[in-house]
């Protein structure tokens, strides 16, 4: 390369610079879609951190699961051990609050009235007593 033209070398470095660009944008690329898969996989820790991140948005939901995504690929690259995912994802309260809700509702029509032994405040404390259900008089 002839280095008497000062332009070639500015040239050769926006080239560069384009191709790196260029490289970072495919990756941002895969990770969006990894995170897509990720979010729509059952019973993961991505698929939960995307429902939880998605009324703030879809789009900012999705990049927050991609980063999570880039650490998670890190972590495994740079200490050359298996992913493994935790053994089982901390249960949401609100996602076991909305089935109580759904099945005493599910229950209410088929004529069975369910009464709660706890009070209405969140308890940490499990009781060992469950739910009294009374069936309606002329149901089997």
């Amino acid at each position: 390369m002839d280095r008497s033209c000062s332009g070639q070398s500015h040239q050769r470095g926006q080239e560069q610079e384009r191709r790196d660009h260029t490289r970072q944008s495919l990756a941002r690329t895969t990770l969006v879609e990894c995170a897509w898969a990720a979010a729509a996989r059952k019973d993961s820790v991505l698929q939960e951190r995307f429902r939880r991140l998605s009324v703030k948005g879809r789009k900012v939901a999705l990049i927050a699961v991609a980063h999570q995504l880039a650490i998670i690929l890190h972590r495994t690259l740079s200490s050359k051990l298996p992913y493994q995912e935790s053994a089982e994802p901390f249960p949401d309260e609100r996602k076991r609050q909305r089935l109580i809700r759904h099945y005493v509702r599910r229950l209410g029509k088929l004529g069975v009235t369910v009464h709660s032994l706890r009070p209405d405040t969140e308890s940490h404390h499990k009781t060992k007593t469950g739910p009294i259900i009374h069936r309606h008089h002329g149901e089997p």
